[in-house]
């Protein structure tokens, strides 16, 4: 086949593609949104990537087209998130809508990607907890730069918990409006906020690097979240009095962990005390005499566990 020829056969099937998508009138329903999210996906990767490179008037039209439907389908998504924005800020966003939401979103992008770590839950919740990407590079280029300055070996660096553990770590925990939840290593405020939306309990992020605590907090004043406190803390120091779930995606290891645990395990020797774990710090927690699991799931480093003392 000749390269005109296969140019000409390719920008035909993109043509029936993207005229697929233009006549689907399904995507510009809000309850779409994992559906909507792949469209722009393979509008960007295929068309605005894809034929980057070709310069003819049919393969620009055809760019021009694509972008055209991109923008119409991203504005129907930031339509619902600033609609829901504005619900949280002024208190008229019920818990369990915003939950019922992020659930379905998690278990349809799960069921497509079973294997995938973060999904489209992630995509949704990061908009609308008000993530935006340069802002995060420059916090973690500002982040990195202080740790070259010193840093603990034994802090582990920060990674984002999944949308979907989040939801596991709140099932599990029987996480309530009662509750007084510690998010230690709290980062970006990212579980702090949400479990703070989807239960009502009051939450409280630990973070020692000032650069994440400063976001997070800035995120928190942008939602109003009332019930949402962040701390530039040493989670050695803090003090976890009124504590009644804490929560901990490997934060640290070693000895800084050893300390942190010593300060757990004597408020649960006084109360009733649920730890959440993710990540390989659940395994640690798996071999403390005064923690028992909570349910009958085998433990594994990628899903949430829950610990309770023993009494």
């Amino acid at each position: 086949m000749r390269e005109g020829d296969a140019r000409g056969q390719r920008l035909r099937k993109l043509r029936e593609s993207l005229e697929e998508i233009e006549q689907d009138a399904a995507l510009r329903d809000p309850a779409r949104y994992v559906d909507r999210v792949q469209a722009t996906e393979l509008l960007e990767l295929e068309f605005e990537g894809g034929l980057a490179e070709d310069d003819s008037a049919a393969a620009r039209a055809l760019v021009d087209r694509a972008m055209a439907v991109r923008r119409e389908l991203e504005d129907v998504d930031e339509a619902i998130v600033s609609e829901l924005r504005e619900r949280i800020r002024t208190q008229r966003c019920a818990e369990a809508e915003l939950m019922e939401r992020l659930r379905r979103i998690c278990d349809e992008s799960s069921a497509r990607w079973p294997n995938a770590f973060y999904g489209h839950g992630d995509f949704f919740a990061n908009a609308l907890l008000g993530f935006e990407p340069a802002a995060l590079e420059r916090v973690a280029a500002e982040v990195e730069e202080n740790e070259r300055a010193g840093r603990n070996p034994e802090q582990v660096f920060y990674q984002a918990t999944p949308v979907r553990q989040v939801l596991e770590l709140i099932d599990r925990a029987r996480v309530t409006a009662d509750d007084v939840v510690f998010d230690l290593g709290a980062g970006i405020g990212k579980v702090a906020m949400l479990v703070n939306l989807l239960t009502g309990a009051k939450v409280v992020g630990v973070e020692i690097e000032r650069a994440y605590s400063d976001y997070a907090r800035a995120r928190v004043e942008a939602l109003g979240l009332r019930g949402v406190e962040l701390r530039t803390q040493d989670a050695r120091t803090a003090r976890y009095d009124d504590a009644t779930v804490v929560f901990m995606y490997h934060p640290f290891t070693g000895r800084l962990l050893d300390e942190v645990l010593e300060r757990l395990r004597q408020q649960a020797e006084r109360r009733p005390l649920r730890i959440g774990t993710l990540g390989r710090i659940t395994f640690t927690l798996a071999q403390q005499s005064w923690l028992q699991p909570v349910g009958t799931d085998a433990l594994g480093e990628h899903r949430a566990a829950v610990f309770a003392g023993r009494r």
